[in-house]
């Protein structure tokens, strides 16, 4: 294993479990973003039941990137993960580091500069591919569907820029949803050998 994605879960009233997808954009619209994500960097740095043995994969919101009080709240993250020996995968959306290149670019070299990494979440192929030459990417990671789709003839030649480009800057690609060996093995004809998804390992809670 490459790295251990962190996915947030919310309890409600009825004990149920609630995903991010669910909660996350009304915690946006309400301003509690933020908050989430601080409560993320205490997890990280204070949970002892953690397997540090691998590197843990954390998505920042898109208002990390917009408050700046957050930097030195994630600054002391990064000092904690170095005490307790911990790595990082550090990732947000396509979406929110095309919003904020300038921080993009400042926040992929302060992660490295930890000996930690940094990486695009869905990646949208829809969207301009300079992101990637703005800040210096460990890996991005792209639903497996779409991936598949990128090789067919009619769409091939997009398909090989991006390898151009990927390989060409030393950025891993991670496949995501993989849900089938079918899927699994048209992913390994393309030449990708990293991938995620529930065929290949369930999520578990801590």
């Amino acid at each position: 294993p490459l790295q251990r994605e962190l996915f947030i879960r919310a309890r409600n009233q009825q004990d149920q479990i609630i995903p991010a997808s669910a909660f996350m954009p009304m915690a946006a619209s309400l301003g509690m973003a933020l908050d989430i994500d601080r409560e993320v960097f205490r997890l990280v740095s204070s949970n002892r039941e953690l397997d540090r043995k691998i590197p843990l994969a954390l998505n920042l919101s898109a208002a990390f990137f917009e408050l700046a009080e957050a930097q030195e709240e994630f600054d002391q993250l990064l000092t904690d993960c170095e005490q307790n020996n911990t790595r990082l995968c550090i990732e947000a959306s396509h979406h929110v580091l095309n919003q904020h290149p300038i921080m993009c670019s400042k926040l992929s070299e302060r992660v490295r500069r930890h000996q930690h990494q940094f990486g695009i979440d869905n990646l949208d192929l829809g969207q301009s591919l300079q992101l990637l030459q703005s800040g210096q990417f460990d890996y991005v990671k792209i639903n497996a569907i779409t991936l598949h789709e990128m090789s067919r003839n009619d769409m091939a030649a997009g398909y090989q820029a991006l390898r151009t480009i990927t390989d060409t800057l030393d950025i891993r690609i991670i496949a995501v949803a993989v849900d089938s060996q079918e899927v699994l093995d048209e992913l390994k004809a393309l030449g990708i050998d990293t991938m995620q998804g529930n065929f290949l390992g369930s999520a578990e809670a801590i």
